[in-house]
């Protein structure tokens, strides 16, 4: 669990990405969906910053089959296009806030 911990201070989502794969189904049903899609919008958020063009393949493949849970919050991601360049001052400044990050560690705590 430390090593998960210390990744995600790196913001690296790998291997706690795999452990949630690896340990879904011990893991409660919601919980599991809420963790991976915790993780999934950093990762995605993380892409759409390096790589824009990539972020509509990665909606498609990770948290679209997530969506029915977490309607609102994929919504929310999906406006985040529309200030790629100003995400900081945009409605949705709060989808990169560092408490993000730290609140998905909580999860693993």
């Amino acid at each position: 669990m430390h090593e998960i911990l210390d990744a995600l201070k790196a913001k690296n989502l790998e291997p706690a990405l795999n452990w949630v794969s690896v340990n879904r189904l011990i893991l409660d049903p919601k919980e599991s969906n809420n963790l991976e899609f915790n993780l999934r919008r950093l990762q995605f958020l993380k892409l759409s910053k390096e790589t824009p063009s990539e972020g509509i393949n990665f909606v498609k493949t990770y948290l679209s089959p997530l969506a029915s849970n977490h309607r609102n919050e994929l919504l929310n991601l999906t406006l985040f296009f529309f200030w790629p360049e100003k995400v900081e001052t945009s409605p949705y400044s709060d989808l990169i806030s560092p408490e993000k990050w730290a609140a998905v560690s909580q999860e693993f705590i």
